[in-house]
């Protein structure tokens, strides 16, 4: 045998070295994984991964696994214990009062994005006594608003509770908690998203199933609604516990009085008032809907409503956990001069694609679902609908990708086709549902015809926004080839 070359025997070193055993045939326990080691590992597989993920998808990811987590807890909650817990008859007042909730809180929905954009804008300028100021200003301006609302409804509770069909004036006191919560909640997720703290925003959703589970074990067994209620209110309020610590801890980090930004207001009511109006639409066509179904239809038909809902919000979670992190990112991409349509290209893609996927898997699942328990049954007869209202929430959902990038780009450019389809499906379908109202000003040939359509019925109501959701993302992707073509 030949002697080895010094480059060889360096090599021959390395290896056992690496491998643990010692030349002379031992083991050198020095060199052997340790726990330690291992987890340092572990920790540069996973730093090394969110360097090639970027963070829209490594957070986007995390939040998917977090809240996917949580929805395990909140479909025992939902299609189990619930049901079992409120009386059928109440059990379609579920999905109204959530969005009631959700409407009480529209007020600060308005001031979430204006605010979210410009606390991004002054972060990224290193003006944290604005954002301090801003952040400050919008809490303010958010308890005033619902303290505005909350009066409103209390004091005239009449007409809400008959046309929800529900008996007791206090549930809207407990509706009103909920959308306390919700006002502040999303405010404050808003700020830690500007600010890039993307972790807190990951963790902000943990706690909330399980708390909301507690509460509706301990509290619905007495009162039923308003056990089902407070549970939501204290389960978005552990979430809110947890970002407020995370603005505290930042606002520690970064020390500075608040500081006027009086000199943005005329750029930032430009921005505002557009927006506003975008939200409000939105806002309004969902709870014009479940309002309209729970108002018209029977009450059994409204309590199969809350299980097609439930399960057809499955599309939906793909998307929500990357658009979470997308308004944040594309408006810190925009203000630094940077591109962002390849960013775009792929949310709006691939949560298409994984949005169309699981809607077909809810077309086939769907009758086997609602078929394994009784209290689940009611909703049999609808069951092609859980796949028709998937595929309308995938719709907005990928139509959702464009808006908040065209926001965070402040163009709104896109409200010339949204605020016409948004008003004609809100006033059609009310205007639908109570037809008979316009029978002494039309023409009767009109009239009639119109009148022979099954408005007001489940499938109707559903198919009705499914359309319109997708006429929707038809006017986006016309607006986005016109694009390309002027810019080629």
């Amino acid at each position: 045998m030949g002697r080895l070359s010094s480059r060889e025997v360096g090599h021959s070193h390395y290896h056992f070295a690496k491998s643990g055993v010692r030349r002379g045939g031992g083991v050198d326990c020095a060199a052997m994984p340790t726990p330690r080691t291992s987890r340092r590992s572990l920790w540069q597989i996973l730093r090394s991964a969110k360097t090639l993920m970027g963070p829209l998808w490594w957070y986007g990811a995390l939040l998917f696994l977090v809240n996917r987590a949580g929805d395990v807890v909140n479909l025992y909650t939902g299609a189990f214990l619930i049901p079992a817990l409120v009386p059928e008859a109440d059990l379609g007042a579920v999905p109204p009062l959530l969005k009631l909730a959700g409407f009480i809180a529209t007020p600060v929905g308005l001031l979430l994005a204006p605010a979210e954009k410009f606390l991004n804008v002054f972060h990224e300028r290193g003006e944290t006594g604005k954002a301090r100021a801003l952040l400050r200003d919008a809490t303010g301006a958010a308890t005033l608003f619902l303290a505005a609302v909350a009066a409103i409804l209390l004091v005239h509770p009449g007409p809400i509770l008959e046309r929800l069909q529900i008996g007791d004036p206090g549930l809207l006191v407990f509706a009103v908690l909920l959308g306390a919560v919700g006002c502040i909640k999303p405010l404050f997720l808003a700020a830690t998203r500007a600010f890039q703290i993307f972790s807190s925003v990951v963790w902000a959703g943990a706690p909330g199933p399980f708390v909301r589970l507690a509460g509706v074990w301990l509290l619905a067994r007495m009162w039923p609604l308003r056990g089902f209620l407070v549970a939501q209110a204290a389960g978005d309020a552990a979430g809110l516990l947890i970002v407020a610590w995370a603005l505290a801890r930042f606002f520690r980090r970064h020390p500075a009085p608040s500081t006027s930004y009086r000199k943005h207001r005329a750029e930032m009511l430009r921005f505002a008032v557009p927006l506003v109006a975008c939200n409000m639409l939105g806002s309004a066509q969902g709870f014009i809907e479940a309002f309209v179904i729970r108002q018209r239809l029977p009450a059994e038909v409204s309590a199969a409503n809350y299980f097609i809902e439930m399960l057809a919000l499955i599309p939906f979670y793909f998307g929500d956990a990357i658009t979470a992190f997308l308004f944040p990112i594309i408006s810190s991409k925009h203000e630094h001069g940077e591109r962002t349509g390849a960013v775009l290209a792929q949310t709006m893609t691939i949560s298409l694609l994984l949005g169309l996927g699981s809607s077909a898997l809810l077309f086939v699942v769907s009758p086997w679902v609602l078929s394994l328990r009784e209290a689940w049954s009611g909703a049999l007869p609808f069951a092609g609908l859980v796949a028709v209202v998937g595929l309308g929430k995938t719709f907005r959902m990928v139509a959702n990708c464009f808006f908040l990038h065209e926001q965070a780009c402040r163009r709104f450019g896109f409200l010339w086709h949204y605020a016409p389809l948004m008003l004609a499906a809100t006033l059609g379908l009310y205007a639908l549902a109570g037809w008979d109202f316009f029978q002494p000003w039309l023409p009767e040939g009109l009239w009639r015809a119109v009148a022979a359509w099954p408005r007001n019925s489940l499938p109707f109501i559903l198919v009705w926004g499914a359309a319109f959701n997708a006429a929707v993302l038809a006017a986006v992707l016309a607006q986005l080839g016109l694009r390309r073509n002027r810019a080629s």
